[in-house]
């Protein structure tokens, strides 16, 4: 259910899209023609944000939703949005009007299933047979992956290998060595996605024999202290879990010969 305010928003809505959306259509092509001087004005809420959106429309993203679908644009540049905002625009009340627009977009004219027999605007909308089409959905852009190989080195005395990173991404943490090498032997595959790309990481075990004299390498109590990322710790998880299984699995025969 609308709270009050919203369905205060949409009471000015239909009064200002049924009254002087058509009117406006008809005698605002001189203003829609005077777009370049409004060019130094980002496309978003920024008009919103002062003085101007009382005196012209502004081009949040619901609003362009609603435009597109009335102008039925598929893939429309921020020209013809502007264009179709401005004529649009009842310049007796702007504000309470831009109001309106912007809450019919977010109530009513949703990205999704819109509702379009309660819309006000569907008297003059072109594209309200499928309005899911307008405008067209922008295609994602596609993460690239990056697929790594993570070496996870135990010695006789079971401390593990971490380095401390010095590079930007993960500069000042901890964690296991990487590589772009391939292993046939893996105990199993982590993913992590980063803001720009993803990672693959098939998980190498290997055991040293050896009991090298280094400060990177860390008992599991050290372990716990250190920073990690969260790479790390999903790759730490798997190592542990491996562990536990393998010991469960040597210690299956015994109980078996006590039986």
């Amino acid at each position: 259910r609308l709270n009050l305010l919203a369905a205060k928003h949409l009471r000015k809505a239909r009064r200002q899209l049924q009254t002087g959306l058509v009117l406006s259509l008809q005698s605002n092509g001189a203003r829609a023609r005077r777009l370049a001087d409004y060019e130094l004005v980002s496309g978003d809420a920024s008009p919103f944000n002062g003085e101007l959106a009382k005196y012209m429309a502004v081009t949040r993203d619901d609003v362009k939703r609603v435009v597109a679908r009335i102008f039925s644009l598929e893939t429309p540049s921020d020209a013809q949005l502007w264009q179709g905002a401005e004529a649009l625009l009842n310049h007796k009340a702007p504000f309470d009007y831009n109001q309106a627009m912007m809450d019919v977009g977010s109530l009513i004219c949703t990205p999704k299933n819109p509702n379009c027999t309660a819309c006000p605007a569907s008297n003059l909308c072109s594209g309200k047979t499928s309005p899911e089409t307008y405008p067209t959905p922008k295609a994602k852009k596609l993460v690239p992956t990056r697929a790594v190989t993570i070496h996870v080195r135990e010695d006789a005395q079971g401390r593990l290998f971490l380095e401390k990173r010095e590079e930007a991404l993960l500069g000042g943490l901890y964690g296991f060595p990487q590589s772009t090498s391939t292993h046939k032997h893996n105990i199993g595959t982590i993913t992590h996605a980063y803001s720009h790309f993803k990672i693959i990481g098939y998980v190498t075990h290997e055991l040293v024999p050896s009991k090298p004299n280094s400060d990177d390498w860390h008992t599991r109590e050290e372990i716990t202290a250190l920073p990690l990322s969260t790479l790390d710790h999903k790759v730490l998880a798997l190592v542990e879990n491996c562990h536990s299984k393998s010991q469960k699995n040597l210690k299956a025969p015994a109980k078996q010969r006590k039986r």
